[in-house]
């Protein structure tokens, strides 16, 4: 890349107020202008060599140089962190995830299991984390993202005081609601039977693109709401934390777009017709940390995916509210 893009790409994210990562792109840029100066400089006083005008600039051009390389070392180091470096290991597929794992059928959620039981894959232990084999079909996958195609938009970052767009996502979604058609209602009946779970108080479903690139940084999906001053009642306060995630693949990626827990060192890999399951709260009703979680960058292709948030307040008879464990 040359100067001038680079510098096209810092100041393209500096005015979509990401200022923090348009710092290394505009330091960068500029101090490869400052090189190709030094270097000009250089020449002109192999010709004139007592120019007092050029020995100067030369040694201001130095001094320049210098302080940009010393600042992009201690970008680096701060980058050093223990949990983004976990992150970065676990996107490469590096981390060991634990043997004591095993396979087996889900026929235990609902009676319609003991017909047709669900194939499970235990991908880790803490968090508990699943992965459901074959709970979408290809027709079905196709059509959830000509759903999502007509009105896709770039989708935020949700806090309890509302969206913020932010650089930490970029992605495009749109929301789904679950009584859209006949498709949808048969998918809310299959995750009750992955789950257990009561869907009545779930949230809508999100389709979610990630082109060449797009990612999700680290986050959780919990709100933690005990820790919340209920002084607004919201949505967030009647319907309660999520206590649970899904995540639907709907499309395989050539490369990159895996989904990875840096606490954990899981990492899985996108696969069309498979689905992600995890608890989001201990069995208190506290958020775990634990289930820290990221989408790595997409690096050939596009990933396709949805999401259904589970919320804890339609789950008061089904899921009852236990002690916390020692773990916790």
């Amino acid at each position: 890349m040359s100067s001038a893009d680079i510098f096209a790409i810092g100041h393209y994210l500096a005015k979509g107020k990401a200022e923090a990562e348009a710092v290394p792109w505009l330091q960068e840029a500029t101090q490869d202008y400052y090189t190709k100066a030094l270097a000009l400089l250089e020449s002109g006083l192999k010709y004139e060599p007592y120019n007092d005008d050029l020995q100067r600039l030369r040694s201001k051009t130095k001094k320049l140089i210098e302080i940009y390389q010393n600042n992009t070392l201690v970008e680096v180091k701060k980058l050093e962190d223990p949990m983004i470096k976990a992150f970065t290991l676990a996107c490469r597929g590096l981390t060991e995830g634990s043997t004591r794992l095993h396979c087996f059928y889900n026929f235990n959620n609902t009676q319609f299991l003991r017909l047709a039981p669900l194939k499970v894959e235990e991908v880790g232990l803490h968090p508990y984390v699943v992965l459901y084999h074959d709970v979408l079909t290809r027709m079905e996958s196709e059509e959830l993202m000509e759903l999502a195609l007509s009105r896709l938009k770039v989708s935020g970052v949700f806090q309890v005081q509302g969206l913020a767009f932010k650089r930490m996502r970029t992605v495009k979604a749109r929301w789904v609601r679950k009584e859209t058609n006949d498709m949808t209602r048969r998918i809310t009946r299959r995750i009750r039977d992955m789950t257990g779970l009561d869907l009545t108080s779930s949230e809508m479903f999100q389709i979610i693109n990630y082109g060449i690139g797009g990612h999700y940084n680290m986050h959780k999906d919990y709100f933690n709401l005990t820790n919340i001053n209920y002084t607004k009642k919201s949505t967030i306060d009647k319907l309660g934390d999520r206590i649970g995630t899904v995540l639907f693949y709907l499309s395989d990626v050539e490369q990159g777009g895996a989904t990875v827990f840096p606490k954990s060192g899981y990492t899985i890999y996108p696969r069309a017709g498979t689905a992600l399951f995890w608890y989001n709260l201990h069995t208190d009703g506290m958020g775990d940390p634990s289930t820290l979680h990221a989408a790595c960058p997409v690096i050939v292709g596009s990933k396709w995916v949805m999401t259904e948030w589970i919320r804890e307040l339609g789950q008061l008879f089904v899921k009852p509210c236990l002690k916390p464990s020692f773990e916790q």
